[in-house]
């Protein structure tokens, strides 16, 4: 859960001032020799940071630190979704520290940063939703009890992160399932997880500029997840893998880009026997004003999930993620790759 709100409004600071916030009441604190080593491998690293910036990092020297700083310093980034007050942003981690708020990407990449800088081999996991938003969590290992935790930013109670008490990455993955609801319907008894990818290593994918500037990282953003990247469903087989559905998506052509540049849902390329039936039964029983689909129309949405492994809402939402690569310049192609 992010910082509380002061009747339901964030209290922002110019970037200076929210910067030197954060070092006079935590950075301050920091253990000189955890000072020191950030500071050795952050020269070795060749990242420019501040010296602010440095301290704040080195206070930060364990993963409950890190997911304390999220819970009680960092606001919740409305930058995204139904009633957005700001426009969408990719921010780095020392933007995070300047803005003093992330939405639930920019709080991973943060997590993952300072993870990192200490050593704690974190990887990122992106937990895969129906009919509601993915969601990112930075996920570690205890070194003294191999026990699995995570780290996450968010506007929702307990989908944060979870100390290191897990004997798996799957342990720790379905403690979420009871918490994690449809942001359609905002209703609690509406639960959407439905799977996770495999740990990505975004040091491998990116090396480690990016945790130092100060532009927004919209190249991690739409390149971390492509073809190559196994998904696991957390029901039936929990070792079968599977590409991501706005992959997928693309690679079957059920969504194509028009002579017009936009993103769409290509009913044409339905090839999977019965897909187009399903596709249309399910709009002539959905309801719009149910939000989610409700009786009929759900019974057609599970046909067409167990067919495809995507709902027909969810095939709708992502022609808006797609038009997003496309409004940032980015092509749909490069997510079509084996390479790793």
């Amino acid at each position: 859960m992010s910082k509380f709100e002061v009747n339901g409004q964030q209290q922002s600071l110019p970037a200076e001032e929210q910067l030197a916030d954060f070092y006079f009441r935590i950075g301050k604190k920091a253990d000189p020799i955890a000072l020191e080593a950030i500071s050795a491998r952050v020269e070795a690293l060749g990242l420019a940071y501040a010296p602010e910036e440095l301290a704040i990092v080195a206070a930060l020297d364990t993963p409950d630190k890190v997911q304390q700083f999220l819970n009680t310093e960092i606001y919740y980034n409305d930058d995204h979704g139904v009633g957005a007050v700001r426009e969408g942003t990719a921010m780095p981690p020392r933007m995070v520290l300047q803005a003093g708020r992330a939405h639930c990407f920019e709080g991973a990449l943060f997590a993952y940063t300072v993870n990192y800088l200490h050593a704690h081999d974190p990887k990122l996991i992106l937990l895969e939703s129906r009919h509601d938003y993915d969601h990112n969590l930075v996920v570690f290992t205890d070194p003294l009890t191999g026990l699995w935790g995570s780290n996450a930013h968010s506007r929702y109670p307990n989908i944060g992160g979870r100390p290191a008490r897990y004997e798996s990455l799957h342990a720790l993955i379905l403690d979420y399932i009871p918490f994690y609801y449809s942001s359609y319907s905002e209703d609690p008894k509406d639960l959407s997880l439905a799977g996770h990818s495999e740990p990505i290593d975004l040091v491998a994918m990116f090396g480690t500029q990016w945790m130092a500037t100060t532009s927004d990282v919209w190249n991690i953003y739409f390149e971390y997840v492509r073809e190559h990247t196994k998904f696991y469903y957390l029901t039936g087989d929990p070792t079968v893998p599977h590409i991501y559905p706005l992959v997928r998506a693309i690679k079957e052509g059920w969504l194509t880009v028009g002579s017009d540049g936009r993103a769409r849902v290509n009913t044409a390329n339905f090839k999977l026997p019965g897909m187009d039936e399903l596709w249309a039964a399910f709009y002539k029983t959905f309801r719009p004003e149910d939000l989610l689909p409700r009786g009929d129309a759900l019974v057609i949405n599970d046909r067409f999930v167990a067919l495809t492994g995507t709902t027909p809402l969810d095939l709708q939402a992502n022609v808006t993620e797609l038009q997003s690569f496309l409004d940032h310049g980015y092509s749909p192609d490069f997510l079509l790759t084996s390479e790793s």
